[in-house]
């Protein structure tokens, strides 16, 4: 079985800027107390608050990105299961009752059953989708694993169509 290696890049810049950011705050926070002749108590919650305040710029727009990244990763991969559900007997709709404000699209492939949540957002890829309805087949109970598994399965039994003139 072939091993996947995946690689990933970690940008500190965004860390290293708050730590600039944070040292500044406390050099400034610390010289305007000892302006006031604040003890030590004082000087401790000055620096305290200092560094909260920086941390705290930060963190909405970290959340505001990685929402952002997370919505753009669920587009991708609804893009992917929208072409798996036209190439095999499918169906959509609104059947998880722990999300029910996500639909789940059922595909039906030769090597068994996958099915994958769709955010709100994404259900514009499904419109040649049918509908779940009484006669649909229900989740057959496969895991996370098995559907991979099957997945993978499927992969390895396509034939790759031609490429060239």
């Amino acid at each position: 079985m072939a091993e996947a290696l995946l690689a990933v890049t970690v940008d500190v810049a965004p860390a290293l800027d708050l730590t600039r950011r944070i040292a500044v705050a406390v050099t400034d926070a610390i010289a305007a107390a000892r302006a006031d002749d604040a003890d030590d108590q004082a000087l401790a919650a000055v620096v305290s608050s200092a560094v909260l305040s920086e941390t705290l710029r930060v963190v909405p727009t970290s959340a505001s990105q990685a929402e952002t990244e997370r919505d753009r990763a669920y587009r991708e991969r609804a893009y992917l299961v929208a072409h798996l559900a036209a190439l095999y007997p499918s169906h959509i709709g609104y059947t998880d009752p722990d999300t029910p404000d996500w639909a789940v699209v059922t595909i039906e492939a030769p090597g068994g059953q996958m099915t994958w949540h769709v955010a709100p957002n994404d259900m514009d890829l499904f419109g040649h989708v049918t509908p779940t309805n009484r006669i649909c087949r229900g989740w057959d109970g496969h895991t996370t694993d098995e559907k991979y598994e099957r997945l993978r399965s499927l992969t390895a039994t396509t034939r790759p169509l031609p490429v060239g003139p």
